[in-house]
C-alpha cells in the first residue's frame, strides 16, 4: 500500500513535511507515520507528504469551505502521486466548523473524485499534542484547553519515543478522536480493533 500523508507541520510528518529538495535519503519519522507503525509495520509504504498550509486547492465549479478543499486538495494529490492511501490528521484547536468542514471534505472526496483512495483522516481534539497525553495514560487529554501544556517533551524524538511506548490497551476510552483515527487506521491494514486495543478499557 503506497501512503501519502498530510498534516500541520514537522510534528506530524517529519522529513516529508519539507519540500522534496530538502529531504534527506532517510526522512525523519513524524507522529502519522509513528502511529501507522503501532497499528502494523509492514505491507505500507509512505510515498510522501505535505503540510496542510501547501495544499493545492482543489478547483470546484460551486465555491467551498476551505477546509473542504483541502481535504479534497491533499486525496486528488495523493491519486496523481499513486498512492491508494490518503493519511492525514487535523488540529481542531477548539474549531468545531473546522471539524465539520474535514469531515465533509472526507465525504465529498468519496463522491467526486474517481478511484477515490483510502483514507485515515480526521480532527485531533485539540490537538496531537492531547493525543500524545492520552498515550501516556491522561484521562481527559482532548478537553484541555492548552494542549502542548500537558507534556514536558518538546523535541519530535521525544514525542516520537511517546507514541513507540505507549501501550495501546491502556488508552483511555475518552480519547475519542485518537481511538477513532487508529481504528480507521487499523481498518485499512487489515487489522481489528481487539488487536490493536485489547480487551483492557480505562
Amino acid at each position: 500500500m503506497k501512503v501519502f500523508l498530510a498534516g500541520e507541520a514537522k510534528t506530524e510528518l517529519g522529513d516529508w513535511s519539507r519540500l522534496p529538495n530538502y529531504r534527506g535519503e532517510a526522512p525523519e519519522v513524524g507522529l502519522l507515520e509513528a502511529l501507522l507503525r503501532r497499528v502494523k509495520t509492514d505491507g505500507w509504504t509512505v510515498v510522501d507528504g505535505i503540510c496542510w498550509k501547501n495544499i493545492p486547492k482543489y478547483r470546484a465549479h460551486e465555491r467551498l469551505p476551505a477546509e473542504v478543499g483541502n481535504v479534497l486538495g491533499v486525496v486528488m494529490r495523493a491519486r496523481k502521486a499513486g498512492c491508494n492511501a490518503v493519511v492525514f490528521s487535523r488540529d481542531r484547536d477548539r474549531d468545531r466548523q473546522r471539524e465539520k468542514y474535514v469531515l465533509a471534505g472526507i465525504s465529498r472526496a468519496r463522491e467526486v473524485i474517481p478511484d477515490f483512495p483510502k483514507v485515515v483522516g480526521g480532527i485531533a481534539i485539540e490537538a496531537i499534542e492531547s493525543w500524545l497525553a492520552a498515550l501516556q495514560g491522561r484521562r481527559d487529554a482532548e478537553a484541555a484547553a492548552d494542549p502542548s501544556s500537558l507534556l514536558d517533551e518538546s523535541s519530535l524524538a521525544s514525542k516520537r519515543a511517546i507514541v513507540e511506548a505507549a501501550d495501546l490497551a491502556k488508552l483511555p476510552t475518552d480519547a475519542k478522536s485518537l481511538r477513532q483515527w487508529l481504528t480507521d487506521a487499523a481498518g485499512i491494514l487489515g487489522i481489528s480493533a481487539t488487536a490493536l486495543f485489547g480487551t483492557a478499557r480505562t
